[in-house]
């Protein structure tokens, strides 16, 4: 009664720590699916207002170019042309974070960009800052409506915050249309949805006109300026196959930009550095650590994670100690065994009592060795051991049943004893070569 009940516990633990093992992995890994899907900065780059376009469609074209996501810094008078698109209406406010469906859809700044990291950015490196353009909800809904443009008011403040006081948005409220430029001696046509332009003063037009510029010089003061996109969609994901925009956007690129490496700007921080700077003088962050995380180092961590808790998992379940159902089991087995041949072979006539018990030892031995925490508590050993070996083997079920069968009207003779017993190891070892364990030498 007390094996039965020791061996129940066992099994109900086993079972108990497989389902904590399981639901364990399988919280880290929803955990960092989430994590990776959640990111942002991502979604951004790859929707319909992101520029991963414009990068894979340079470097088509021989044009050096890459993302910048930080973790890094960029070398002051090595880089050609920095694009710089602006995520965000108001450089002097932190954005509010949305909270209901409604306000998600309507958001007009999806990444704060202080107004002196700006003003750093575009004097440090040649920049091509691109206007924004289109809500959140342009990108979530996946439809270039009207309803989901930025206000001209909101465009308006940031034009100001940037240095260009006196600039006003213009939209065209026909939809789609195409318009032709001139572009080094070449008459290119530019698809636009609700095509955005600027009036400025300040800046001088090199598409467009100065009542309706779509890419132009702005001069701010002694040495500072940059060129301003008033229209973003000439050169993103979701514009970049209307008409001839790429290429027009190669050829914008090719005005404004030298034969230097051209990035696109995603950071909201200032990494600028002059030429004397070296790698030693750079201290690591955790941003830096965070890098190999990101995609596509994400999809093989969660593999390795994946993968590592798989094999926890089948290892304390199948190959981790075996449950002790007997007190030092195996050394008590060999005991009984050699025990119950002394006294057979010492004694004639005696009743079958004490081979049974001896069966029963070996048979609860191999019950466990095969089957481990999985044994049935409540079944007797022979039972579960002849369902095992009948499914690879009968016969040997079949031979080991005769094996263990001391109801023949000779036994108690000594020699029928010692030949059940020869059968019996012998059916022991065979099970044991059966399913790729060590026979153990019987004393």
């Amino acid at each position: 009664m007390t094996e039965t009940t020791g061996q129940s516990q066992i099994t109900q633990n086993g079972r108990g720590n497989d389902m904590l093992v399981i639901a364990a992995a399988a919280a880290v890994i929803l955990g960092l699916l989430w994590f990776f899907n959640s990111d942002s900065k991502r979604q951004l780059e790859r929707s319909a207002t992101g520029f991963n376009g414009l990068i894979s469609w340079l470097r088509s074209n021989d044009v050096e170019a890459r993302t910048f996501r930080g973790g890094g810094t960029l070398i002051e008078g090595e880089i050609g042309l920095r694009i710089l698109p602006l995520f965000d209406v108001d450089l002097t406010a932190e954005r509010e974070t949305p909270t209901t469906r409604s306000e998600v859809i309507a958001q007009t700044s999806e990444r704060d960009l202080g107004l002196t990291v700006f003003e750093l950015k575009v004097e440090a490196q040649p920049t091509l800052v691109v206007l924004p353009k289109w809500r959140h909800g342009m990108r979530m809904l996946k439809v270039a409506h009207k309803d989901l443009l930025i206000p001209d008011g909101d465009l308006n403040r940031v034009l100001r915050q940037i240095g260009i006081a006196d600039a006003r948005v213009r939209r065209d409220p026909g939809g789609f249309a195409r318009t032709g430029h001139d572009i080094f001696n070449t008459r290119r046509d530019v698809g636009l949805v609700h095509t955005q332009t600027v009036k400025a003063r300040l800046c001088e037009p090199i598409l467009g006109t100065k009542d309706a510029m779509l890419l132009g010089r702005c001069e701010l003061g002694e040495d500072v300026g940059f060129w301003l996109l008033t229209d973003p969609d000439l050169i993103n994901n979701h514009g970049l196959s209307l008409a001839e925009n790429a290429q027009t956007a190669l050829n914008v690129i090719e005005i404004v930009n030298t034969t230097k490496p051209v990035i696109v700007d995603l950071t909201t921080h200032f990494a600028t550095v002059d030429g004397d700077f070296t790698q030693d003088q750079h201290e690591r962050t955790w941003e830096d650590f965070a890098r190999m995380f990101e995609w596509p180092f994400s999809v093989i961590w969660i593999g390795f994670l994946f993968i590592g808790g798989l094999v926890l998992w089948r290892a304390i379940t199948r190959y981790g100690p075996l449950a002790r159902i007997y007190e030092e089991e195996p050394r008590a087995s060999k005991t009984t065994s050699i025990a119950a041949k002394a006294r057979l072979l010492r004694m004639s006539n005696h009743d079958a009592a004490l081979l049974r018990t001896h069966f029963r030892s070996r048979l609860n031995a191999l019950a466990a060795d095969l089957l481990g925490p999985h044994r049935p508590a409540d079944q007797d050993a022979l039972e579960v051991v002849s369902r095992l070996v009948a499914r690879k083997s009968p016969e040997l079920a079949r031979e080991l049943a005769t094996a263990v069968d001391l109801s023949s009207p000779e036994t108690g003779a000594q020699g029928s004893l010692i030949a059940h017993l020869d059968r019996f190891e012998t059916c022991y070892d065979r099970i044991n070569h059966e399913f790729g364990r060590a026979s153990v030498a019987r004393g």
